[in-house]
């Protein structure tokens, strides 16, 4: 790419590394969906079956975790050909199909699902690294019925699966911006409303209240005290520890609250997400808020 590379250091202060890259053409990519319409709403579906078709093991828990947010069971497939038995097994609401996968790529899968007139009324939404505006009728004629481009947008990921399966508007009250939740139910009790039993155990599905002080605790010392220097410094390879430190401390505990966030954080940082990394890192501290609330309504 006719480009250059150079490295200025200097004893006790630090190095510059310059890449200059001369030559580089920068795509001109039509998302082809209007402003605003990508926002992301605080939406269920109706525990519709998802079958995602991908050969990359992070891809495939990246899209775990976003479509189990809201709703939405998930079934794998690491290449064509398994996404076809899966397929006829399984009775996938919708697909998502990566197009290069050994054993069977994604274009011949598509071609078999849909000569199947058992499956060929299965929606198939292509997941593609290439769908520029040159290239999208390319991607149609191929048999999908859409397509999201890689790196996968979450928004518009949501907007091309509304369009296919069922899904309902979480009411405002009570809810957690950006996940869907269910309405909860209240008791009154003599202090004011409380918040059942149920809602918190489904919460913490295995966290009781005897060992709800211990995890507080733990996370409020230990815990915090690494969360701080790792934020200061903010090296990778420690953060994607400290996410596995986290998600097995919420295995531990029976705090889904905490693995899931400790998954999401271990897939930005395998893949160097730096733009989500330090959003997801700065909602630890509101993660301890929220199992400190927990305590309080117990």
């Amino acid at each position: 790419m006719n480009g250059e590379i150079s490295v200025e250091s200097i004893v006790g202060k630090g190095s510059i590394f310059k890449i200059i890259i001369k030559e580089v053409s920068v795509a001109s990519v039509d998302h082809g969906i209007e402003e605003g319409e990508l926002e992301i709403e605080d939406i269920s579906f109706y525990n519709q079956k998802v079958l995602v078709a991908d050969d990359i093991q992070s891809n495939r828990l990246l899209l775990n975790e976003i479509l189990n947010i809201y709703g939405l069971q998930v079934l794998e497939a690491t290449n064509g050909k398994e996404a076809i038995n899966i397929a006829q097994s399984g009775n996938p609401d919708i697909i998502l199909m990566d197009l290069r996968m050994p054993v069977m790529d994604g274009y011949e899968a598509i071609k078999i699902l849909k000569g199947d007139s058992k499956l060929k009324n299965i929606p198939v939404i292509v997941l593609t690294a290439s769908a520029m505006k040159t290239s999208e009728e390319d991607i149609k004629k191929i048999g999908s019925d859409g397509y999201v481009r890689k790196p996968i947008s979450r928004p518009e990921l949501l907007a091309e699966l509304k369009k296919y399966l069922k899904f309902k508007i979480i009411p405002e009250v009570g809810k957690i911006p950006g996940v869907a939740q269910q309405p909860e139910a209240v008791t009154k009790g003599k202090t004011g409303i409380k918040k059942s039993p149920e809602i918190l155990a489904k919460k913490l599905p295995e966290l009781s209240a005897k060992k709800l002080p211990e995890l507080i605790d733990k996370l409020e010392n230990e815990i915090f005290t690494k969360y701080s220097k790792i934020k200061k410094e903010f090296i990778i390879n420690d953060i994607e520890d400290f996410a596995g430190e986290i998600g097995e401390l919420g295995a531990q505990y029976g705090a889904s609250i905490l693995s899931d966030w400790g998954k999401k954080l271990s897939v930005q940082a395998s893949n160097f997400d730096l733009e989500n990394i330090t959003a997801t890192f700065d909602e630890f501290e509101n993660i301890l808020n929220k199992i400190k609330s927990f305590q309080e309504e117990l």
